[in-house]
């Protein structure tokens, strides 16, 4: 296995070497160091699972996800941070063809008590410190006592079960990569987005694979040992009441898996593209149903008995502080008008949730709820509602 990919050579290594060599002297360049303590690749190239395109040579083709940890400093000078990375992201994105995301930073302090979520599970266990200390990383909690095992190695290689709320998240930010698909081919421009529109295909299958691990408790940071998994499981379950096979989806996510490690550009038409991304939504939109019904603890719930669940369940255990600051984040976002304070003391995901099956596969919902819920004024028509939708979910995914 090549350092930052499954299937690229040692030349392609070489290269990456270089494009991080480049980005390394371009942030140094950028920032004040004196305040930062790591500079850490992430995502499918930091944990040695990134893509390789084939095309006149091998190229990059996914994101390169870094993360910024700094010591403490006033949150003036945070932000000002924060501001020259994210046109640091925009000069080196357009040099290279691919997002260069930086993200906001983060304190030395802050590790110990990281949140036990999917992001920071899958950098710990799999990155590169491209600048820094190189072992800042060590400070992040050892999720793995989580597991009852009987033996340390049985420990060192069963995942933890991540909270369950976290493949909805993922769901949500999936979903949304479909919209914007459905949204180029229904327009007409299909023809010149059809790279995007294949990709959010395949993430969308890989995001169904990988919350269906995370319900069985068995999410793996790495991409291989996340196939291997799903193939052990019994995955009819998650499509009830369904003509969609199961073993079609296996196959659909082994393909989508297979396109993360090895993409490649679509050599078909619209008209393809369509009739694979219908039946994606179709999948998609059982299991979100499916897995909210293990989050409520019931058989199996529809449209009207989701929205009453949802209405009613809280998603978080709130303390005084957190109910305040929801409140607050929910009148910022109304910018003071049409707020309901109307579940006000939730985090404004809750909103998105909420609309999604509205927003993704048109399910039946009163149009007048979708205004309240996303803080718009009644009868607001459907495409200023989507471009709400749009705004809340940059702000929260």
């Amino acid at each position: 296995m090549a350092k930052y990919t499954v299937y690229g050579s040692s030349a392609f290594d070489s290269y990456i070497d270089t494009v991080l060599a480049h980005i390394v002297a371009r942030f140094t360049e950028t920032i004040d160091c004196k305040d930062i303590r790591a500079l850490i690749l992430g995502g499918g190239y930091g944990r040695g699972e990134g893509g390789v395109l084939l095309k006149s040579g091998e190229q990059l083709y996914n994101d390169l996800d870094f993360f910024v940890i700094s010591k403490a400093i006033p949150w003036w000078k945070t932000k000002q941070i924060n501001s020259k990375l994210q046109i640091l992201h925009h000069e080196l994105s357009d040099k290279y063809g691919v997002d260069i995301d930086f993200s906001d930073l983060k304190p030395v302090s802050f590790l110990p008590n990281a949140p036990f979520t999917m992001m920071w599970y899958d950098l710990k266990h799999g990155h590169k410190v491209v600048y820094g200390k190189q072992n800042i990383l060590q400070y992040l909690p050892n999720w793995q006592s989580n597991i009852k095992a009987s033996s340390v190695a049985e420990i060192s290689t069963n995942p933890p079960h991540l909270p369950l709320i976290e493949a909805l998240k993922l769901m949500l930010n999936r979903g949304m990569g479909l919209f914007f698909a459905k949204q180029y081919l229904e327009s007409g421009s299909g023809t010149n987005h059809l790279d995007f529109i294949n990709r959010n295909i395949h993430k969308a299958y890989q995001a169904m694979g990988e919350a269906i691990l995370v319900a069985e408790g068995e999410y793996h940071w790495s991409n291989l040992r996340r196939i291997s998994s799903l193939k052990e499981l019994n995955i009819a379950k998650y499509f009830p009441q369904t003509s969609l096979p199961s073993e079609g989806f296996l196959s659909l996510f082994i393909q989508a898996m297979d396109f993360k490690l090895k993409p490649s550009l679509p050599d078909t038409d619209e008209g393809n593209l369509q009739a694979r991304l219908q039946e994606a939504i179709k999948y998609f939109s059982k299991l979100y149903y499916t897995l909210w019904a293990m989050y409520f603890k019931v058989e199996q719930i529809n449209y009207q008995s989701f929205r009453e669940y949802l209405s009613q369940i809280p998603l978080e255990e709130n303390s005084i502080l957190r109910t305040a600051k929801n409140i607050l984040l929910n009148l910022r976002d109304s910018q003071g008008k049409h707020f309901s304070w109307l579940n006000s003391s939730r985090y404004p995901r809750y909103r998105l949730f909420y609309a999604l099956p509205w927003l993704l596969w048109g399910d039946e919902i009163i149009v007048d709820d979708i205004c309240i819920v996303l803080g718009m004024p009644l009868q607001t028509n459907q495409a200023e509602l989507q471009n709400r939708f749009v705004s809340l979910w940059q702000r929260y995914n």
